[in-house]
């Protein structure tokens, strides 16, 4: 085993060196990516899923539109 498997360890650490790493980016978007999948199983899919990401969209909707009035200076009521 010897000689080959020095040339396989070096072969492989090579190809370990020059693998680019994903980003955190992507690393994130997988986490976010696998909750969204696992609730989406345990609420039966389908419909209870959509609308729980729309009145998700629309409070960050509401958010965002909140900071931007903030940054503007405008008074909620």
């Amino acid at each position: 085993m010897g000689r080959r498997f020095h040339d396989v360890y070096a072969a492989v650490s090579q190809a370990l060196r020059s693998t680019p790493r994903s980003s955190s980016l992507v690393e994130n978007l997988n986490s976010r990516l696998r909750v969204c999948l696992t609730n989406r199983r345990h609420l039966n899919g389908g419909r209870t899923w959509i609308g729980l990401l729309q009145i998700g969209s629309i409070i960050a909707a509401l958010r965002a539109a909140d900071v931007q009035d903030e940054q503007a200076g405008v008074q909620s009521s």
